[in-house]
């Protein structure tokens, strides 16, 4: 009897351990998991951030902000008890880093929008005005810019709030990656400055624009 309690006891014993070592297994392999997705969001939002910084154009960064939404529904499709925090964090990271590239690839589509509404309108107050539809096109098109500047300056302004908010994220997630994964806070800085100053510039052009067709007009014959 006693030599069948110790089998029962080092069987009980063995399937103790091996459960704890396959949830450390399961928690190990998770937590690689998740970082990996971390990762490749991060690495997707440093190109991004870097090429803003520059003022050159990603013509892939809706590719980015694609990927990490995947990351996002790849991240919420894990069973991630075993991570929870880490998991929390992460969430936290992607969901901010995805919508941060979402707001870069309005900036780029409404910044297009505006050059070329812009340059439709600058021709326009060029040509001759001695049409009788001349005024109400001039109008039309001025309404275009300012539709388009009005979706720019949206795109920028949150994508400037998202990236000043972004360093809270990061700093939830930093006890758990190697530090070269995180973000450099210049770099967020650079790319943020870089928007807003792009903004503003195109702010001006679109009344030097104006005066310059103003100019015209007051000098003009009326038709």
């Amino acid at each position: 009897m006693r030599r069948n309690g110790l089998v029962v006891a080092a069987g009980v014993a063995l399937i103790v351990l091996t459960i704890a070592s396959y949830k450390v297994y399961d928690a190990q392999a998770t937590r690689i998991n998740v970082i990996a997705l971390v990762s490749d969001t991060m690495e997707r939002l440093k190109a991004a951030l870097a090429a803003q910084a520059a003022g050159t154009p990603m013509v892939d960064v809706q590719a980015h902000a694609t990927a990490a939404e995947a990351h996002v529904a790849a991240l919420r499709n894990m069973n991630t008890s075993s991570v929870t925090r880490l998991a929390d964090a992460a969430d936290d990271a992607l969901v901010a880093s995805r919508e941060i590239m979402r707001r870069q690839a309005n900036i780029d589509r409404s910044r297009n929008g505006l050059v070329s509404s812009l340059d439709l309108l600058a021709r326009h107050l060029k040509s001759n005005r001695s049409s009788n539809d001349w005024t109400r096109e001039a109008v039309r098109m001025k309404g275009a810019v300012d539709k388009d500047l009005r979706d720019y300056r949206i795109a920028v302004e949150s994508y400037a709030t998202l990236l000043e908010s972004f360093p809270a994220s990061q700093a939830r997630l930093a006890p758990y990656v190697a530090p070269t994964l995180l973000i450099d806070p210049k770099l967020m800085k650079d790319a943020r400055q870089q928007a807003l100053d792009a903004f503003e510039g195109a702010d001006q052009n679109i009344k030097r624009v104006a005066n310059i067709g103003g100019s015209r007009g007051s000098g003009a014959r009326a038709p």
